[in-house]
């Protein structure tokens, strides 16, 4: 069996099991949606998932949302992105403590070629009307597929795609019998595990 789907969200794994996930991601070529949200990851796990993005070509989800990676963690992606082999589609970086340099950094990717489809950026402390100038700016002119979510704003306009991209799996239908979906949570009753 594969593993497709990991969650990890709620579970206070830090740098050091951020840094532990990352190094294993970089060699993974099954493992397409990473979700580890309010894990108490500063830019130091962003740093270490910024190496492993620019190793791994099968990851196509990250999400991140309610750690702490800031302005230098928000550089590491944009560099991962940007110098990377990587065909990530959708990065969640809500509530992440991200201010102006960080958002400024964030832009710049769309200046360059990247698989990114959708940014989720709300709840940083850029604001919503200092980040739409900011991502205005750089979509400005670009054919991206990227929308940018920056609360209710979404930016980005939807480009015609040559691929038909498969529908998202709904909540309760059967994965293969190959796969197998993990969801691992502290602060809720339910832990579950779909095979």
């Amino acid at each position: 069996m594969t593993v497709i789907t990991l969650s990890l969200n709620n579970n206070q794994i830090g740098d050091k099991g951020a840094a532990s996930l990352a190094s294993a991601l970089g060699d993974n070529a099954r493992l397409k949606h990473l979700e580890l949200g309010s894990n108490i990851i500063g830019h130091v796990g962003a740093e270490c998932f910024e190496n492993a993005l620019k190793q791994n070509d099968a990851l196509e989800t990250l999400v991140l949302d309610g750690n702490n990676i800031g302005d230098e963690g928000a550089a590491c992606f944009t560099a991962a992105l940007i110098m990377g082999s990587s065909h990530l589609k959708r990065l969640d970086l809500r509530r992440n403590g991200i201010g102006i340099d960080g958002a400024k950094s964030l832009a710049e990717m769309f200046s360059r070629k990247n698989s990114l489809t959708e940014l989720r950026l709300d709840d940083n402390i850029f604001g919503i009307n200092e980040g739409r100038k900011i991502f205005d700016a750089a979509l400005e002119g670009i054919a991206s597929n990227c929308k940018v979510q920056l609360g209710k704003d979404r930016l980005g306009k939807k480009v015609a795609s040559k691929h038909h991209e498969k529908a998202p799996r709904r909540e309760n239908e059967m994965l293969p019998r190959t796969s197998l979906e993990l969801s691992l949570q502290t602060k809720t009753k339910t832990q579950s595990g779909r095979i």
